[in-house]
């Protein structure tokens, strides 16, 4: 009896240090970017402006100037984009063709769940 209330005790505090680095971690993402842009999402622009502007102190004309140019660039991004993507495509399903050579039968249909799975998270986050 006295080693399950040992057990007990020791997966409770594994699971408050889980909880607490991943709440932990979450903070630091929300503080620094360190989500999104560390992780290849999307540009921040509303945080990026915000802090250019109070970092480097812009006037308003300043920051009128440096919406336009962001906007400018956004459709070269968005060219630059469209080139690569059909090599980004290639690269990732040769990546996926590996790993499913590597998967036992009974795993490969998990797998096969887990990117539809997967793709449809990234959709939606770049649908934002």
């Amino acid at each position: 009896m006295r080693t399950d209330i040992k057990a007990v005790v020791w997966g409770l505090i594994f699971a408050l240090g889980v909880t607490t680095g991943a709440l932990g971690l979450r903070l630091y993402e929300r503080s620094y970017g360190a989500s999104a842009e560390g992780r290849g999402g999307r540009f921040d622009r509303e945080r990026y402006v915000s802090l250019l502007t109070r970092d480097v102190q812009l006037t308003s004309d300043q920051r009128k100037e440096l919406d336009r140019i962001l906007d400018d660039t956004r459709g070269e991004f968005a060219e630059v984009r469209k080139t690569i993507a059909p090599q980004v495509t290639e690269i990732k399903e040769r990546a996926r063709g590996r790993i499913r050579a590597m998967l036992t039968p009974d795993q490969q249909p998990r797998f096969e769940a887990f990117l539809k799975a997967w793709d449809a998270e990234r959709e939606q986050r770049s649908e934002r």
